[in-house]
Parts: structure tokens; C-alpha cells; sequence
């Protein structure tokens, strides 16, 4: 069974109901398998494995400068990755969205900042 749903511009596309119950299990389970701890803080330091999960993320050359949700989103793909998880796109996604409006600003910041350190460091 599908039902419609209306995107953004009002094109209706049908989506099969179980995709999504599923879709939203694999979020949760993301969820409670991630360690915070290897996401808060962001490691400012090391521009060697920054380049390296920069280089392994881009397939072509990346035109517009990162910022910092963009840097979290790696960071989260990389840490599912280590725990096994499922690497679904949208997944890990919607999963960094609800990890970064969880966050506190100050989190957001040190990723803000590190956006700004790789951005200077790609010219």
C-alpha cells in the first residue's frame, strides 16, 4: 500500500508506508547506538584526519565552502560507520538534523569554527 505525500513544490510522489516505519526505526537505532562522545567536541586539531574524511566524502571537487552541519553530517556518517550501522543517506541524515538541534550552541559553535578552519585551508 502507498499513500501520497506532498513535497515541497506540490508534486505528489507515492511512498510505500513500510519504507517509512522502517526509515524511522533505522533513525532510532542510529540514535541509541551513536557515542556522543566521539561527535562533542569536534577534533579542531587534527587536519590530517579532517582531509582524510573530506577526501573519502567528496567524489568531485566540492564548489560551495562547508559549514559546520555539513561537517557533522561526516562526522555522524563516520561514526555510524564505526558502530556497523546502515549507511542510508537519508538515515543518517535526518538523524544528524535531530543530533544538531539537540545540540547547544556552544556545540554548534566549535563546528562553526572548524567549517571556517577547513574553508581557509581549501584556497
Amino acid at each position: 500500500m502507498s499513500r501520497p505525500i506532498n513535497s515541497l513544490n506540490n508534486n505528489s510522489s507515492s511512498i510505500p508506508i513500510h519504507s517509512l516505519s522502517n526509515r524511522r526505526r533505522r533513525v532510532r537505532n542510529l540514535l541509541a547506538s551513536i557515542n556522543m562522545a566521539r561527535i562533542f567536541p569536534p577534533f579542531m586539531n587534527n587536519i590530517r584526519r579532517i582531509r582524510t574524511l573530506l577526501s573519502h566524502n567528496d567524489r568531485r571537487p566540492r564548489r560551495r565552502p562547508y559549514h559546520g552541519f555539513d561537517l557533522f553530517v561526516i562526522i555522524v556518517s563516520e561514526e555510524a560507520s564505526n558502530q556497523n550501522e546502515e549507511q542510508d543517506y537519508y538515515t543518517i541524515r535526518i538523524a544528524a538534523n535531530f543530533l544538531w538541534r539537540r545540540s547547544t550552541r556552544i556545540q554548534r559553535q566549535d563546528y562553526i569554527r572548524l567549517a571556517q578552519v577547513v574553508n581557509q585551508n581549501r584556497r
